[in-house]
């Protein structure tokens, strides 16, 4: 008979967090625990096993520590399908399906979270693409989903790291920006954001050039938001996500019409 320590059948990347298990149970930190670990079987294979470790040093006819194992393969691959089918229903219902981009009822979650921090310093751009329908018009829906998708990726380029850019729907977008943001940076945000949607797109060997409208609105602490242009001028105080887009977008709307 060949006798093992259970340790040396734990896969290696594992052995040293059972050991740990193992010698806070030696401790008498804990009487009893359960986890799960990949145990070598005869021919090699790592198998998913359920181990159960009861301490009974105080039974004199043990004296040590009982470890018993169930093979829970197929449990495992069942919970891994479902969280699996989890986290794609989740990111299906907070990400919009062509541009990868965080949905609006998302993006308006993260503002209501972002408003509702300490000394919260929030600034929402809300852009609007000039020109698309006529794209979409003339070369179809399928071409209008592309020229999305290239918008979205350069819209995320042009961000600070760490904002979350958004569809709002058809052909707006949002970006959240937390932080102190004064006017200076939003406006060298707005001139990214200007120059990356506005560079020309090549489509079916035609170029085209798509414009955007921006606002900006910010709600600071201990003050009301900035105007939607982001010269700095005082607001109406901003309570959630609905008023603080709803002035970036009146601002969007006053910056298109200073455009034609």
């Amino acid at each position: 008979i060949v006798r093992v320590s259970w340790l040396q059948l734990v896969d290696g990347r594992e052995r040293d967090a059972a050991a740990d298990l193992l010698a806070a149970l030696v401790a008498g930190e804990a009487r009893d625990a359960e986890a799960r670990f990949h145990l070598v079987d005869s021919d090699g294979a790592a198998v998913v096993h359920s181990l159960r470790f009861v301490d009974q040093h105080d039974d004199p006819l043990v004296a040590g520590i009982i470890v018993s194992a169930s093979d829970v393969t197929d449990l495992a691959a069942v919970e891994d399908k479902l969280r699996r089918q989890n986290e794609l229903l989740t990111y299906e219902a907070t990400h919009d399906h062509v541009t990868g981009l965080v949905n609006r009822a998302e993006f308006r979650r993260l503002v209501d979270l972002a408003l509702a921090r300490r000394d919260a310093d929030v600034t929402v751009l809300f852009c609007d693409l000039d020109g698309f329908k006529r794209v979409n018009d003339r070369f179809g829906h399928d071409t209008g989903d592309r020229v999305l998708r290239e918008i979205a990726r350069r819209l995320r380029e042009a961000v600070r790291r760490g904002d979350v850019a958004a569809r709002w729907g058809g052909d707006e977008f949002t970006v959240l920006c937390e932080g102190a943001v004064d006017a200076d940076e939003v406006a060298a945000v707005r001139a990214r954001l200007r120059a990356a949607i506005g560079a020309p797109l090549a489509i079916d060997g035609t170029e085209v050039e798509i414009g955007v409208s921006l606002g900006v609105a910010r709600h600071a602490p201990g003050d009301g938001p900035a105007d939607g242009d982001g010269s700095g001028g005082r607001g109406a105080p901003v309570v959630d996500a609905d008023a603080l887009v709803d002035r970036a977008d009146r601002a969007m709307y006053a910056d298109k019409h200073r455009h034609t």
